[in-house]
């Protein structure tokens, strides 16, 4: 059986709440969210990032939305580019 190569990361507050969370597997997003309270602050972008050093030596990072206009703008802010219902970027 071959593993899933797959990867959690949250961001917690002070008092262990979690703020945001994305679920990676593969080279592929396929949950991220971020307590609506805490947008705005950077959240997402360091979820994303750290995504992104996780798969040093990859070739892309792909997401599969049906996203409103806010999280295409969040997408293509982070140097995403749209296909059809997917959003991918070159990272290597």
């Amino acid at each position: 059986m071959k593993e899933l190569s797959q990867k959690i990361y949250f961001v917690r507050g002070e008092s262990d709440e979690v703020f945001g969370f994305v679920y990676l597997i593969k080279q592929e997003i396929k949950a991220i969210l971020v307590q609506e309270k805490t947008r705005e602050q950077g959240i997402g972008r360091k979820l994303v990032d750290q995504c992104i050093s996780f798969l040093a030596g990859k070739k892309h990072l792909v997401v599969h939305t049906y996203s409103s206009g806010d999280a295409t703008a969040f997408w293509k802010s982070m140097g995403f580019r749209k296909y059809n219902q997917w959003f991918y970027k070159n990272i290597n």
